[in-house]
């Protein structure tokens, strides 16, 4: 006999409505062992069909799978699924495979099917969901699965889906109808709105963003648990008195206008103490240094924000304590990963936000930085929920609570700055380094046949972005990142020493800008002379929403603008002719709207 909250989901789910057309798979796994199947009827609104299910339903409930009847194809045909990372998956073969994605970037994804085109979003469990596209015997199915393994139904599942039809059955279609979802609803807000009294906003659209990563210990870390007495000498790479000469080299070649962000000016250097963030370095010249260096930028009219963490902690910190730290299911501390400070672990974001952030706000306040102030990770990572009995949270108030932490961030500096592009701290959000760190197709699943910019047709003329961790230092790489820098409509994001680790991951390339010879600052400040000339040319888009990306021939990609301007990029090996103007094999052109 199936038990009786299988039974009420059956009940709310089967028999909401005898009008509808369109159905979803949903199979059911209890905790007990025993797993029932059932097909459902979408119930329609006015504009979407909609899968809900109660949480108080989900009792005893181990994992929900459910698979929409629209989201199902053949190997062969035409059409694809898309994945809110960007990820397009086509239909090419019959090979059993499978691909799925947990920490996703939008609560959204896409089925182009024989069988209909629809958007989803995901609205109720959001950060519970994981996507997968399967093929097997040569049927593909786009799935979503709730887990609920170890955390308990937090709220309800809500799934609606969208119906696109004509132009906007695709990708593009798809991020415009979720980018007006966000606007109309009041999450976000245009960039342009948000500028018009906000000089640091209007300044950073004009400008490039120029990181220097000042110092660092050993990466990895040759000390794992450090203390005071163990801790492995600070690097000193870039003095405040040098980067004074960045800034003399930067004015002489005419860039007028950047933000400096520095990267490591706190005691111990990057990752080195987090979160602890004073005192300044006195390696790099201490507090009185850094001070000086903030007024001589801001007389030859530059920026200069601080990087800071709030959701890392390392041992060595001397406002470590335990209770500050997210604990597992199990009892034990979350460990991260390993950086320059040792073993790091997470924060409980909801439990510090009181603690941690407007501690370090208020001490970067004083410091004079007066450019977009930089906070780590909060966009770059999951929320983990936490299980301390006297504070815990699920997933869900920690991303609420991690965009809280860039608001009073955004109040006390007029503007913020993250690491990555999950949406959840997208209202809190003014520039992110990095969208994806996925442009290499090496990298890709084998299901995956490209990447294309979704985030970027969602949220350009939102958020201020850099495309990839492939187009940081985009003028000293290879022509295809040069490309889509300019593609994705990149804020240009210029890095002195992002290569910085003794191992080979350097996750932002090994194309480096340097600046420990007169022969290295010359080089880089060239390289970034290009990037700011681009700027130029294109930085009136940074205002703009990208409303749509196709490729019009093989390799040749199409980037519209709200305002009508086009950008064609040629990633072929012949010349393309567009409205009677050729564009070069690896070159873009820019066709002003009229």
């Amino acid at each position: 006999m199936r038990p009786a909250c299988y039974l009420a989901i059956l009940l709310l789910l089967a028999f909401s409505s005898c009008t509808l057309d369109r159905f979803a798979d949903v199979r059911v796994f209890h905790k007990d062992g025993k797993t029932d199947s059932l097909t459902v009827i979408l119930k329609r609104h006015s504009n979407t069909l909609q899968l809900h299910i109660p949480s108080e339903k989900l009792s005893g409930v181990d994992s929900v799978l459910i698979t929409p009847d629209f989201a199902k194809a053949n190997a062969g045909d035409p059409g694809y699924f898309v994945f809110p990372n960007g990820m397009l998956c086509k239909f090419p073969e019959s090979v059993d495979r499978s691909y799925s994605l947990f920490w996703q970037q939008m609560p959204i994804s896409g089925s182009f099917t024989p069988n209909g085109n629809f958007m989803a979003i995901v609205k109720g469990l959001r950060m519970e969901n994981t996507l997968i596209n399967r093929v097997k015997d040569g049927r593909y199915t786009l799935s979503y699965r709730f887990d609920f393994t170890e955390v308990q139904p937090y709220e309800d599942i809500i799934i609606d889906w969208y119906e696109l039809k004509g132009d906007d059955a695709n990708y593009s279609g798809m991020g415009r109808l979720y980018r007006n979802y966000q606007l109309d609803r009041g999450e976000v807000q245009s960039y342009k709105e948000r500028a018009k009294n906000n000089p640091l906003l209007a300044y950073a659209a004009a400008s490039l963003e120029i990181r220097v990563r000042t110092a660092w210990k050993p990466a990895p870390a040759t000390v794992r648990h450090q203390t005071l007495e163990n801790e492995p000498p600070v690097h000193p790479a870039v003095t405040f008195d040098r980067v004074c000469d960045i800034i003399d080299s930067l004015k002489a070649r005419g860039v007028d206008k950047a933000e400096l962000c520095l990267v490591g000016w706190q005691k111990s250097g990057h990752d080195g103490r987090y979160p602890d963030v004073a005192p300044v370095e006195p390696l790099l010249g201490g507090e009185d240094a850094l001070k000086k260096l903030i007024a001589y930028a801001d007389q030859n009219g530059y920026k200069i924000a601080a990087h800071t963490n709030s959701s890392d902690a390392y041992q060595i910190a001397t406002c470590w304590d335990d209770d500050l730290i997210v604990q597992n299911a199990d009892g034990t501390l979350h460990y991260s990963e390993t950086w320059s400070g040792g073993d790091m672990y997470k924060l409980c974001l909801a439990h510090v936000e009181n603690i941690i952030p407007p501690v370090q706000h208020d001490y970067v306040k004083s410091l004079g930085f007066n450019g977009m102030h930089y906070i780590d990770c909060h966009s770059n990572n999951y929320p983990q929920p936490c299980y301390n009995p006297a504070h815990p949270f699920n997933r869900k108030e920690q991303a609420e609570a991690a965009c809280r932490h860039l608001e009073d961030a955004r109040t006390k500096f007029g503007g913020v700055q993250c690491e990555g592009a999950f949406d959840f701290v997208a209202s809190a959000q003014d520039y992110i380094i990095y969208v994806t760190f996925d442009l290499d197709k090496s990298k890709h699943n084998p299901m995956v046949d490209r990447y294309v910019p979704l985030w970027n047709i969602v949220y350009n003329g939102i958020i201020l972005n850099n495309a990839a961790t492939e187009t940081v230092n985009y003028t000293i790489k290879d022509p295809v990142s040069e490309l889509k820098a300019i593609e994705f409509g990149s804020r240009p994001l210029f890095y002195f020493y992002s290569a910085f680790r003794s191992d080979a991951y350097n996750w932002m390339g090994n194309a480096d800008l340097r600046c420990s010879t007169e022969d290295e600052l010359s080089t880089a400040v060239s390289a970034i002379s290009k990037g700011y000339e681009d700027m130029k040319k294109l930085g009136y888009l940074q205002y703009e929403f990208l409303d749509e990306n196709r490729e019009l021939a093989p390799e040749v990609f199409l980037s519209r603008w709200s305002d009508g301007s086009e950008v064609i990029c040629n990633y072929s090996s012949e010349p393309y002719t567009y409205k009677g103007r050729e564009v070069q094999s690896l070159s873009y052109e820019l066709y002003k709207s009229k």
